[in-house]
């Protein structure tokens, strides 16, 4: 990230797309990469909502926020499902600090890992009652 190297093509794409006022939505924000990102694009005028269930990279998500004063960024320690439950999410504990995933056996057994449970929403739900539609 650091080295501007991070998912470029999804990068480019947010570029693109997003424009000063506009609302976005960071599901799976992580350390806020792309957060930081939207905000820089939308302004002081757009919304940026982040959800982000594990609470260490929550709370660079929460830094960002306090750091930005002006700016409407709205973080969410939840994460996205098809339903509303507690539900198992992998952290890696390795020095990749974003390899967290809810897919069941996507994260090789050799990974050190710990096992959260963590707060899922219905994003078709949550949205409209934050007023984003």
């Amino acid at each position: 990230m650091y080295c501007g190297g991070y998912e470029i093509e999804t990068e480019i794409a947010i570029r693109r797309i997003l424009r000063r006022g506009d609302c976005f939505v960071d599901v799976g924000a992580n350390i806020g990469h792309f957060t930081a990102i939207a905000m820089s694009i939308v302004g002081r005028g757009g919304i940026v909502h982040a959800f982000e269930p594990v609470p260490e990279c929550f709370d660079n998500i929460r830094r960002l926020k306090d750091m930005n004063p002006g700016y409407a960024v709205y973080a969410h320690p939840v994460a996205a499902g098809d339903r509303e439950e507690l539900a198992p999410i992998n952290v890696s504990r390795t020095s990749n600090r974003g390899w967290n995933t809810m897919v069941p056996g996507l994260m090789s057994n050799y990974e050190p890992q710990e096992r959260l449970m963590v707060e899922t929403n219905r994003l078709d739900d949550y949205l409209p009652s934050l007023g984003v539609s």
